[in-house]
């Protein structure tokens, strides 16, 4: 059991005191020199420092769409309710002091946020790429690991689906390969939970748990032109800050494209007992009927990893007609007519 005891610090000055805490379980008492202040009426207290947070212009930070801006309709509310407990003369202490306390995590909610569905570009935001070299960077999946390089919109490897966990963290998962972010240096089939840490306008440190945030690794202030992702807390505007640049619509077209393609350079390429090279009938038919469920879909996220596993699918080397050799006693197949 703890008992909590305030003491004077000094006679004569009213509301400094030193905090004597006895805990009866170890016999200790320990004291804290801290500054406590009682007041019977907070609105005076309070009042000066919750009036410059609801008067400031947010205009800067707000954006109706964009991902790291406050949405124009949900900051409104929330000032506006903030607003009428600082000016309302019934306004208890109590409710003064949340809304003191509670005012940064309610801005904080006012924020556009990764949506479940949407994907996204995700592009760092350090000016000194641009400054150097013109260009933007942004994350890729080099093959199952994060990299960073040219900011590229044409490219599936640039595009993930960022995914509330139902946690307060997200979810990164890769159009190309359908692996989730699962550290700097690792993706995989299951999802984990990635922490987006709002640092000001549209930026965020991409952290996972304690760790420090997601980092471009070799930037060489701003003249380095690709690498790795590894961990170094950086601020707004660092190497450790980044943006999510929706591109659900164009994400989508180059899935439509692929899927197109794939049937386009196909449709003779395949057989019930397929020649050396081709498909089998059943591969392709699956790959067709993909490729309309597809087109007919809403085209969300998950209509994209849908017809992305198809086109992995039609891709293994089961379905298709391939030279077979072993190593080591190993089944392996060749990818094309010659061995």
């Amino acid at each position: 059991t703890r008992e909590y005891k305030l003491v004077p610090f000094e006679e004569k000055q009213s509301g400094r005191y030193v905090l004597v805490v006895s805990d009866a379980s170890t016999s200790g008492t320990y004291f804290t020199c801290a500054e406590f202040y009682l007041f019977n009426d907070m609105r005076s207290y309070l009042t000066p420092k919750l009036l410059p947070l609801v008067e400031a212009d947010y205009s800067a930070s707000t954006d109706a769409a964009k991902v790291g801006y406050y949405n124009p309709t949900a900051l409104n509310t929330f000032i506006s309710s903030m607003t009428g407990i600082v000016e309302s003369a019934s306004s208890t202490n109590s409710e003064l002091c949340d809304a003191y306390n509670n005012f940064a995590s309610g801005l904080l909610s006012c924020l556009n946020m990764p949506e479940a569905g949407k994907v996204y570009r995700i592009v760092n935001c350090f000016p000194g790429y641009y400054t150097n070299q013109s260009v933007e960077k942004a994350m890729y999946a080099n093959g199952t690991t994060p990299y960073w390089a040219n900011d590229a919109t044409d490219n599936l490897a640039y595009c993930w689906a960022v995914a509330p966990m139902g946690d307060g963290t997200y979810s990164i998962r890769n159009l190309n390969n359908c692996q989730y972010i699962q550290a700097t240096n690792a993706m995989g089939a299951s999802a984990t939970g990635l922490n987006l840490v709002w640092l000001a306008a549209g930026q965020f440190n991409i952290k996972k748990g304690n760790e420090s945030a997601f980092h471009t690794n070799g930037h060489d202030g701003g003249a380095g032109v690709s690498g790795n992702i590894v961990t170094w807390n950086g601020g707004a505007n660092s190497a450790s800050s980044w943006r999510f640049e929706e591109m659900t619509a164009g994400a989508a077209d180059l899935v439509k494209a692929e899927l197109s393609a794939l049937v386009s350079d196909n449709a003779s390429n395949h057989a019930a007992v397929p020649a050396l090279g081709q498909y089998t009938d059943a591969a392709y038919t699956a790959l067709t009927q993909a490729q309309a469920a597809y087109n007919a879909s809403s085209k969300t996220a998950d209509d994209m990893f849908t017809a992305q596993m198809a086109v992995s699918e039609f891709n293994q080397p089961y379905n298709r007609s391939l030279p077979v050799f072993t190593i080591n006693g190993t089944i392996a197949y060749a990818a094309g007519k010659a061995i």
